[in-house]
């Protein structure tokens, strides 16, 4: 399943959300509808279908599985990162290995509770770019 509406309004954070499982895909999107000043634009179930949206057009953030089959979540983020560097990763992982995504470059993790679902508080917080 690969998705690009149109272009974001002005004032509203474009989102790309990568996950390989359509189940937790269609709840991420579920949680993103519930904040008006995002925008997913794009929805890909495979790191290498989101490289492809991504040469059509590139969001403000892209939101992504640590967990990808073929083509891991890192793999996608060094690929993201050499081509697209303004282009902000937010990788998602119920896994310990924080040092391993943030060694890829300049992006941040968000880790969750196996136990707990994913809070929509949580990601529009993650999602507004870091103030520098």
């Amino acid at each position: 399943m690969i998705a690009a509406p149109p272009q974001s309004p002005a004032g509203k954070i474009s989102v790309m959300v990568v996950e390989d499982q359509p189940q937790i895909l269609k709840n991420q999107l579920k949680i993103l509808k519930a904040f008006p000043e995002i925008d997913v634009i794009a929805t890909a179930l495979s790191g290498e279908a989101a490289l492809e949206l991504l040469e059509e057009r590139q969001p403000d953030v892209i939101l992504q599985d640590l967990g990808l089959p073929r083509m891991t979540g890192i793999e996608v983020t060094r690929a993201v990162k050499s081509r697209w560097p303004k282009v902000e990763v937010l990788i998602f992982t119920i896994f310990d290995e924080e040092e391993r995504v943030v060694a890829t470059g300049r992006v941040r993790l968000l880790c969750l509770d196996q136990d707990r679902p994913l809070a929509g508080e949580q990601v529009k917080v993650s999602l507004h770019p870091p103030v520098e």
